[in-house]
């Protein structure tokens, strides 16, 4: 049971960008796992010399990690 979530990261650290790669197939894991990472924005800005103005990642949940 896992669900992953695609964010994109814009250079300031903020998330401008959020869609499930996988639902889990149940609607509490999925929606505690988006609540988690809107609580989460923003996050750091991106590194100095990152030269990208945004960063693709993929957050996997299951939940032993809620």
């Amino acid at each position: 049971l896992e669900t992953i979530i695609a964010i994109r990261i814009a250079r300031d650290g903020q998330i401008v960008d959020i869609q499930f790669e996988k639902k889990s197939g149940n609607p509490y894991l999925d929606d505690s796992a988006l609540r988690a990472i809107k609580k989460a924005n923003p996050l750091p800005p991106l590194p100095p010399g990152f030269e990208e103005d945004k960063f693709d990642v993929g957050v996997r949940f299951t939940p032993s990690d809620l």
